[in-house]
């Protein structure tokens, strides 16, 4: 009988059974990454889209209104300058039903829009709010009054206070143009780049100072 020690005996495993093996460590990993990179896409594509529709609806807002006070100040010049007393009537009446009533709803869509009084786009919205009712004001005053029953001495200072009152509030309607471009231009930047949410951010975001992935802005 053969007493030597024997070698231990190794078992040897097929190449193949090794590849296998190796697939089923690497697929799992490989679909989750993505699975993840998926989730990101469809995120990024709905926070583009968040910014698109929002911009948009504020872009229009501020158009509307801009073409709105534009007609006030317009009509508002031509009650001054008309000597008419049958166009005159007819310029004030549709002046204070129409043109009026049409700035002020198109001022509070461009307010709600804008979301808190302390954001950046608020306090433009604020401003632009005052300044209308100064020129409201104003085209209730004697002053104005008196140059639309026809021509005065005073026509041509009622007229600066016109075109000066419509320039503070077409600045206004501009710098809130600025912002909604500036604004979206950075949100379509933090867009393309996915991060975690921060707590306490929820609703419409980047207007109200919280865009999800805004850490910075998020209180």
């Amino acid at each position: 009988m053969d007493t030597r020690p024997r070698p231990p005996t190794s078992i040897r495993v097929p190449i193949a059974w090794k590849f296998f093996a190796l697939l089923a460590l690497i697929i799992p990993s490989l679909l989750a990454v993505s699975w993840v990179g998926g989730r990101g896409m469809v995120g990024m594509k709905e926070r583009l889209d968040t910014v698109y529709d929002d911009n948009l609806m504020s872009t229009q807002a501020i158009g509307s209104l801009s073409v709105a006070l534009e007609e006030a100040e317009e009509m508002s010049l031509r009650l001054v300058d008309e000597v008419d007393r049958a166009s005159i009537v007819g310029l004030d009446s549709e002046l204070r039903q129409e043109v009026f009533p049409e700035v002020a709803l198109r001022l509070n869509e461009v307010r709600v829009l804008s979301g808190p009084d302390s954001s950046e786009d608020g306090v433009v919205a604020r401003s632009l709010e005052a300044g209308w009712g100064e020129f409201v004001a104003f085209a209730n005053s004697r002053a104005f009054l008196a140059a639309t029953r026809g021509p005065s001495d005073d026509d041509r200072t009622v007229s600066s206070t016109l075109e000066r009152l419509s320039t503070s509030l077409r600045i206004l309607t501009q710098q809130l143009e600025a912002q909604e471009t500036r604004q979206a231009q950075v949100a379509m930047v933090e867009a393309h780049a996915p991060m975690p949410i921060a707590s306490g951010c929820s609703g419409r975001s980047w207007r109200s100072g919280c865009w999800p992935g805004w850490a910075r802005r998020c209180g």
